[in-house]
């Protein structure tokens, strides 16, 4: 899955489970892969979570 499909997938995710439309960006998910951003919000690591199949932050290397 490229950036911008999960980008699209997490705020497709939040839309359709919380009617919540935030913006989110391939270059928000550059950042969490380099670790410019350490921790998501609330929904957005709800979301990652649930689009990407983990159960904790961990799971998406942040958290540490």
């Amino acid at each position: 899955m490229s950036r911008a499909e999960l980008a699209d997938a997490v705020c497709t995710w939040l839309w359709i489970t919380k009617g919540d439309n935030r913006p989110l960006d391939a270059h928000y998910i550059a950042k969490l892969e380099r670790g410019a951003v350490r921790r998501t919000g609330g929904s957005y690591g709800e979301a990652l979570r649930a689009v990407l199949g983990v159960s904790n932050d961990a799971d998406l290397g942040m958290g540490r």
